[in-house]
């Protein structure tokens, strides 16, 4: 007896001998072997294809070989670093954001504060005595027309100021830059501060923060406060406001029309500050208008950004 498998679709077909098998499988078409019953060929021959288990399609890939590993899985040298720069630009956008105006406004008033010292304490390098206004002395008169000298703070500003003014300087490199031009005559003066910063800082509420604070001391608050308004300067505008202030000095109480603006320019804050201290508030208006027309203008034409 002799048993023919189909080599494609595995059916089996018993014959009484060789003479009398079929040349083809009767299910597929196949051509078929004869081979001795007796062996078992269960592991080499055909499956059938009905017989075969059906299978699911190809898994997708696993993201997670390319996803990011969580941070519990990561060396902690590696967290640490990485939690530390994001604390640190946390911290940058919040005292940028806040603490940062509060900061520079402080570091300007710091300045002018100063310059008004220096006019009306007297307290002059080299022995000079600086003279101080009265109530009934007339508004202050620089020289009409002076010389001019040329101050640069490199990669910053340039600014042309009358010959004879008294310039003072703090700074705190190389974030920090302040100047100012200071008329010993009169005690008018102007003063740049250009502050580095990482984001873009409010003009206006440098300003405003600005002219709140000079009244700090008195226990007052300014009076005539202007609107925020846009004007242009070395190429760019910037946001002014005006108010009438009452200051703190070694001499007493003075009284300014006090006029500040400010820009951000390049990654910097620039904020400038002219007044002009006078012993009675019902002069304070005339005595900034004089000096303002003499040299603030002419100073502030010359103004020029370096960076």
């Amino acid at each position: 007896m002799a048993t023919i498998t189909c080599p494609v679709c595995g059916r089996r077909v018993t014959t009484t001998g060789a003479s009398e098998a079929p040349s083809r499988c009767p299910a597929c078409g196949a051509a078929l072997l004869a081979q001795d019953d007796s062996r078992d060929d269960s592991d080499t021959r055909p499956v059938p294809l009905e017989q075969l288990p059906a299978t699911a399609p190809p898994a997708a890939r696993d993201s997670g070989e390319t996803r990011d590993l969580p941070a519990s899985a990561l060396p902690r040298f590696v967290t640490e670093k990485t939690e530390a720069r994001t604390a640190a630009r946390g911290t940058a956008r919040r005292f940028w954001g806040g603490v940062g105006v509060v900061a520079l406004v402080a570091l300007l008033l710091a300045v002018v504060a100063g310059a008004a010292l220096i006019v009306n304490n007297g307290g002059l390098p080299f022995g000079q005595q600086a003279t101080t206004p009265t109530a009934t002395a007339s508004a202050p008169s620089p020289s009409a027309a002076p010389a001019t000298t040329t101050y640069k703070r490199p990669s910053l500003y340039s600014i042309a100021y009358p010959t004879g003014w008294l310039i003072t300087e703090r700074n705190d490199p190389p974030d920090h830059y302040s100047a100012s031009f200071i008329d010993l005559g009169s005690g008018a003066s102007l003063t740049v501060t250009a502050q580095r910063t990482q984001a873009y800082v409010d003009a206006a509420t440098v300003d405003d923060q600005y002219l709140r604070s000079l009244t700090v001391k008195t226990g007052t608050n300014p009076e005539h406060v202007s609107k925020p308004e846009a004007v242009a300067l070395a190429g760019q505008m910037w946001t002014r406001m005006s108010a009438d202030v009452a200051l703190v000095t070694t001499a007493g109480t003075r009284y300014a029309h006090a006029v500040v603006m400010t820009v951000n320019y390049h990654g910097s804050i620039y904020t400038i500050v002219r007044l002009v201290p006078w012993p009675e508030k019902t002069g304070a208006g005339a005595a900034f208008a004089q000096v303002e027309q003499a040299s603030f203008k002419p100073m502030l034409a010359t103004f020029a950004f370096l960076g």
